[in-house]
């Protein structure tokens, strides 16, 4: 490993081309954390350079450089009339970012007839050696995904013929524009600052209307020597034998941080480098998906888990790992996990195959959130989303992968109901979650073990959890929680929300159309949270606030119709409950009149009708 301090001219001017593998991720540099201080860096050297040419020195000596951080590559073979070339391990998003800033001002330098600086652009962005191929002509060659608008960008020659190359669109009734890729706008940001940097005038030059010919060429010379001599790098050059991945989990410097899941991607794509595997094959065929930026709102997206959120593809990686080392692990330190498991667990495994492995489980872990609305697991998922139990989706992602023969479809379907009841029977009576990370890792290797995998493997498991901590809550004390808890004070909307919309989707038969509902339905006490004085007056307050949050006193509704008939009199509330509402759960309300009131007494038994419906939604099977 050889460390040397070069400046950005000595980087560039070598004919060499810096490849960016094309597992490293997309530029992601943007103008408020990286290029607005980038600029600022050099517009402050380019004003004592200016100072300097007048005479006005700053400070004493020679002047200060100014360190913008690390570059490391590593040597790649090269053979017939390839150019040189290296692999840049960290740093990728510097060096491409330089080379759309001297692209910027070699274009503002053309649009304002500045003379005799083209050879000098040419030296820093291109390569004039006989290439074997086109794109050995650029210094810096970015990944996969960036290529096609670095190439437009770099060759487009002036700042019309970007824009025209990337024209801002906007969809249909949509008010702002849609985005340009980020080198775009990196490029049309540093283009506006160069430009109005140069057209200023002296300010010391009172009687100058406009900027003269040798001040603009002076101007555009403090640019140049701020940028090319006075930015200064630190170049780590790579040896055969280093190891590339040591280096690049330490270097960062004024980057975007780096996702556990960037951390994953680049270790394993050196593994596949390391055993002479194509790592384009690979990265098309198995890690595309991930990057693509037609999936970037399922895998990129922050979902919560605990009180943090965190990107998908994070989340992903963490449950992945959890099933198949199935202990308990850290988040925190998901990447030095997956290392850990890579060189010991799999140590000798083929990379390829391991990719096919993650891939296959990616797409399964997808399907949870986007299969079918109507298939069981997907809607076991969705009520662990609002229970905030996803320490149990390794379950689930092994049930749809590791032990898919193991098992079938129908005792599938019976897996779920009974994890979801286990759940939600503990959710009502009140028990705690505290130790759901390790139910599920003990259910994880309870199933690991088993040779086959039916209802009675898991549900046999929950029945035999003891003490408040696991316990299944049986028949009888489900039931009082039903019938007597203030479950929209304990469960908060939107627990209670899917506990209702689950007895409303019981409720339906055969007959009748199947409809999930809506989650922007809103909850309603019929029995209001403020009842309105002289139409209440029926329920003394004391048992009325008893009753208020009970599951006999709610229902769904949608939020127009709610806010109407929020604390009027039950002979209000009926008839347009009954000829608004579709749901079946609202049905009941169908076999009361306008004369009956609506009460303790009332409340009570619509709550032991709903507590036998709950019953049959979440059971809990015989021993």
């Amino acid at each position: 490993m050889r460390p040397t301090k070069v400046s950005v001219a000595d980087i560039f001017e070598r004919e060499r081309r810096y490849a960016i593998p094309l597992f490293q991720r997309q530029y992601v540099w943007e103008k408020p954390k990286q290029w607005t201080p980038l600029w600022e860096d050099i517009e402050r050297l380019a004003e004592e350079e200016v100072s300097r040419m007048q005479g006005n020195r700053y400070g004493h000596g020679r002047p200060r450089n100014h360190f913008i951080g690390a570059v490391v590559t590593a040597p790649v073979l090269t053979s017939g009339r390839q150019l040189n070339a290296v692999n840049v391990i960290d740093g990728q998003q510097r060096l491409t970012t330089l080379q759309i800033v001297l692209t910027a001002l070699q274009d503002v330098a053309k649009g304002l007839e500045i003379q005799g600086v083209d050879t000098l652009f040419t030296r820093l962005t291109r390569n004039t050696y006989r290439t074997e191929q086109p794109f050995e002509q650029f210094k810096v060659w970015p990944t996969t995904g960036d290529q096609a608008v670095f190439e437009q960008v770099l060759t487009a020659g002036s700042r019309q013929e970007v824009e025209q190359r990337f024209p801002l669109t906007r969809g249909y009734r949509k008010i702002k524009y849609d985005p340009r890729p980020r080198l775009v706008d990196a490029y049309l940001y540093f283009y506006s600052q160069f430009e109005n940097w140069l057209l200023t005038l002296d300010e010391t030059d009172q009687n100058a209307e406009r900027i003269d010919e040798q001040q603009l060429s002076d101007r555009l010379d403090a640019l140049l020597k701020s940028i090319t001599t006075r930015l200064e790098i630190v170049l780590v050059e790579l040896d055969e034998d280093d190891d590339p991945q040591v280096i690049f989990e330490s270097l960062n410097g004024r980057g975007q941080a780096l996702l556990p899941s960037d951390l994953i991607r680049n270790f394993v794509f050196l593994e596949a480098n390391r055993e002479h595997l194509s790592t384009e094959q690979l990265y098309e065929q198995y890690w595309r998906e991930f990057d693509n930026s037609a999936n970037a709102d399922f895998w990129r997206r922050d979902t919560r888990q605990g009180r943090l959120s965190r990107p998908r593809l994070d989340l992903f990686f963490f449950h992945f790992l959890t099933l198949h080392r199935q202990e308990l692990l850290s988040i925190g330190q998901l990447y030095t996990e997956f290392k850990e498991w890579w060189q010991t667990v799999r140590a000798g495994e083929n990379v390829e195959r391991e990719l096919q492995q993650l891939r296959a489980s990616s797409d399964a872990y997808r399907l949870l959130f986007e299969g079918p609305k109507t298939s069981r697991i997907e809607m076991l998922v969705q009520r662990l989303q609002v229970l905030d139990s996803s320490v149990f989706y390794p379950v689930l992602l092994g049930l749809l992968t590791r032990w898919k023969t193991k098992t079938d479809a129908r005792a599938l379907d019976a897996i779920c109901g009974d994890l979801e009841s286990y759940l939600v029977r503990r959710t009502v009576c009140g028990l705690t979650p505290k130790n759901y990370n390790r139910v599920a890792l003990e259910l994880l290797q309870t199933l690991e073990q088993a040779v086959s995998i039916d209802r009675a493997a898991v549900s046999n498991f929950l029945r035999g959890l003891t003490g408040e901590s696991g316990r299944w809550p049986e028949d009888g004390e489900f039931k009082l929680a039903c019938q007597t808890q203030p479950l929209y004070k304990t469960l908060k909307p939107a627990r209670t929300q899917m506990i209702l919309a689950a007895l409303d989707l019981q409720l339906h038969t055969n007959r009748q159309e199947q409809l999930h509902l809506p989650i922007t339905l809103s909850v309603e006490h019929i029995y209001p949270q403020t009842p309105t004085v002289g139409r209440w007056d029926h329920i003394e307050e004391e048992d009325g606030a008893r009753v208020l949050n009970q599951l006999g006193n709610l229902t769904l509704l949608t939020r127009p119709l709610n806010s109407s008939i929020s604390n009027g009199a039950f002979s209000r509330k009926r008839p347009a409950i009954t000829r608004q509402s579709l749901l079946q759960l609202n049905a009941y309300f169908q076999d009361l009149d306008d004369t009956d009131e609506w009460g303790v007494a009332e409340i009570q038994k619509r709550g032991k009708e709903l507590t036998k419906l709950a019953i049959k939604v979440w059971p809990r099977p015989a021993d």
